[in-house]
Order: structure tokens, then C-alpha cells, then sequence
């Protein structure tokens, strides 16, 4: 198992992607500060299709930059980038 360490970007971007569906609205609105309409717009779109996953992106990507500020969340979005990239068959 590996361990996850609170301290760099990585793992905060990674674990906030994954919450629930029924979860990310609370999480939205208690963690970060975004405009109710932004908010609204993102359960709407939520429910149209979760399988899209926006509503926890934002959360992930509003969270890690809080937490480890713009460069901290683009080193995340860049080895999350990189992650995938080497996962898919080209």
C-alpha cells in the first residue's frame, strides 16, 4: 500500500477527484468559496453526466491550489498529465 503524503500536491489532487457524486456538491460548497451559480452549473452538469467527473475536478483543482498554491497545482496537473498519458495504448 502506498503511503500518501498531505504535503505535496499530488496526493490532495488525486484523492479529491475521487469523491462521491453524491458527496462533491457539500464538499463544493462548504471547502471552497466558488460563486452558487458556478456551483449550481456544476450539479447540473453533474447529473447530466457524472461519468464526466467536473464537479470533483473542480474540487480537486480549487483544493490543491489552496493547499500548495499555482505551482503546486501545476505540478500536480502536469504528473497527473504525464500519468495517464503513459497508462493509455497509443
Amino acid at each position: 500500500m502506498a503511503v500518501r503524503r498531505a504535503d505535496e500536491p499530488l496526493p490532495v489532487l488525486s484523492v479529491l477527484v475521487r469523491v462521491e457524486d453524491a458527496d462533491v456538491g457539500k464538499c463544493l460548497r462548504m471547502l471552497t468559496t466558488l460563486a452558487h451559480e458556478e456551483i449550481e452549473s456544476l450539479d447540473a452538469a453533474r447529473v447530466a453526466d457524472a461519468a464526466k467527473r467536473d464537479s470533483q475536478r473542480r474540487l480537486a483543482e480549487k483544493m490543491t491550489k489552496l493547499v500548495h498554491g499555482d505551482a503546486g497545482l501545476s505540478a500536480a496537473l502536469r504528473a497527473t498529465e504525464i500519468f495517464y498519458a503513459l497508462k493509455s495504448p497509443i
